[in-house]
């Protein structure tokens, strides 16, 4: 077993013994009295799995779940996502790379997706590993593992959930998605996507050479495909530049110009994978026209650089984000605001009284939910 893997078994293993002592928190997203369905937003992943299992919070893993035992013995399933460069290595590699044997790696399809699985067992432990990746930039990985005393009645149910699975691949329409921002645009001067009069706003302050912005990305683009352009919210840009200064100014020009000319989706995920690749240098102007250029986007060239020059239009927009982040207090990347259709926007807010910068996608698609029933009331 590879070093990662055994480090997120590890980690796991001690967050179920906080919980048996009674640090975990429970969270079902729909159940009967026997099944419960979880939802992974991120990987686009749904199964069914024991309704009485908790989900526990662990900062090594995006979600736990484990079975009610007592005693020594335990059964748990953990979910964990990570970057992968899809142009040099694919998630078949990546799995066979945890396996000393590579021909312990099996390959099975979840709808449109292929994934791999091996099982790996020790004296005390059995563990089922699960792979695969809906989008080409993360590769999730699923760790199921049961002490070896009750492995014979634990199993049956781990295949039972690995047979439930059902994976929607990321699958944006960029048409729509383009027309939507060029529109938007030429309405409001903002960088929009979704319909202005949706039931929920949301406000993303990010600045693109932000690690993290490039990170939160990926879920961007989930919940942009689930809640945006399914009607239920509108999700507007704010670029800021103080992360990198001009490098960081001239990607956010290149993401008004290409709003304004009709391939804003296309650069704005074009301006985060050459992030990944180059790092800040991706933002030099010559290496953001250069870029454009070899993905062969629907643009003239000439025109795009023209527009970059546009120190009137760049500014003013900058000007009015920068002005909308002291209204709202924004002192970091990214944060995500929510309003109701005809609300003030706002922080986040938790079960709990707490305001938060971003929260995973269950979260946020929950709290948009409820911003939409606010705002019809």
């Amino acid at each position: 077993m590879s070093n990662t893997l055994r480090y997120i078994l590890g980690a796991v293993i001690f967050a179920l013994i906080v919980a048996i002592s009674g640090g975990g928190t429970s969270l079902v997203h729909a159940q009967t009295d026997t099944e419960a369905v979880f939802v992974w937003p991120e990987a686009g992943l749904r199964f069914n799995y024991p309704a009485d299992w908790q989900q526990l919070s662990d900062p090594n893993a995006d979600f736990v779940l484990v079975a009610p035992l007592t005693g020594d013995s335990f059964a748990y399933m953990a979910m964990q996502s990570g970057l992968y460069d899809a142009s040099t290595e694919s998630v078949g590699e990546i799995m066979a790379s945890f396996v000393e044997n590579a021909e312990d790696l099996s390959e099975f399809s979840v709808g449109e997706v292929i994934a791999y699985r091996f099982t790996e067992a020790s004296d005390d432990l059995t563990s089922i590993f699960v792979g695969f990746t809906a989008d080409e930039m993360k590769v999730h990985l699923i760790n199921l593992t049961v002490s070896n005393d009750i492995v014979d009645e634990w199993l049956p149910v781990f295949e039972q959930i690995i047979d439930s699975m059902t994976i929607e691949p990321l699958a944006l329409d960029h048409e729509i998605l383009n027309a939507q921002l060029q529109a938007n645009f030429e309405e409001t001067g903002r960088l929009i996507v979704g319909e202005l009069d949706a039931p929920t706003r949301i406000y993303e302050f990010l600045d693109f050479a932000c690690p993290h912005c490039v990170d939160y990305h990926d879920d961007i683009n989930r919940l942009v495909q689930d809640q945006v352009l399914s009607g239920n919210a509108n999700l507007q840009f704010g670029t800021l530049t103080f992360v990198a200064g001009q490098l960081s100014r001239n990607a956010a020009a290149a993401q008004v110009c290409a709003a304004k000319l009709g391939v804003g989706w296309d650069v704005h995920n074009l301006l985060f994978e050459t992030y990944r690749f180059d790092g800040r240098t991706a933002y030099e102007v010559d290496a953001i026209l250069a870029n454009i250029e070899a993905a062969e986007l629907d643009v003239d060239i000439d025109e795009f650089a023209e527009c970059m020059n546009d120190e009137d239009t760049i500014t003013a927009y900058l000007g009015a984000v920068q002005a909308d982040a002291v209204q709202y207090g924004v002192s970091a990347t990214p944060t995500m605001l929510f309003a109701s259709a005809d609300g003030d926007f706002g922080l986040l807010v938790l079960s709990n009284g707490q305001e938060v910068s971003r929260a995973n996608l269950n979260t946020t698609y929950d709290y948009i939910a409820e911003l939409a029933g606010v705002s019809e009331e």
